[in-house]
């Protein structure tokens, strides 16, 4: 690896390269940073998705039981004439 680190730059100089185990090093700490990172997401998307589930189930259909969506409730008002005098 470190071989094809140092045939890609075009004017290798040994002494302004960057160790490649220094790069692994800093890779492997990134790893670790991108991997906690990660387990604290799920653990916030976990808690999302239970509170979404939640707020879901706790939705009232109000045509639950009827035959249809258009029938007419028995103990919805209906409408009735005012006579207006002008």
């Amino acid at each position: 690896m470190e071989d094809l680190y140092n045939s890609y730059r075009t004017t290798y100089n040994p002494h302004d390269a960057v160790p490649v185990s220094v790069i692994q090093n800093e890779l492997m700490a990134l790893q670790k940073k991108v991997l906690v990172q990660n387990e604290k997401n799920r653990e916030l998307l976990r808690t999302h998705m239970t509170t979404l589930r939640n707020q879901i189930n706790s939705f009232k259909n109000p045509y639950k039981n009827a035959r249809s969506v258009y029938a007419v409730k028995q103990y919805a008002q209906s409408g009735s004439r005012i006579a207006i005098d002008v």
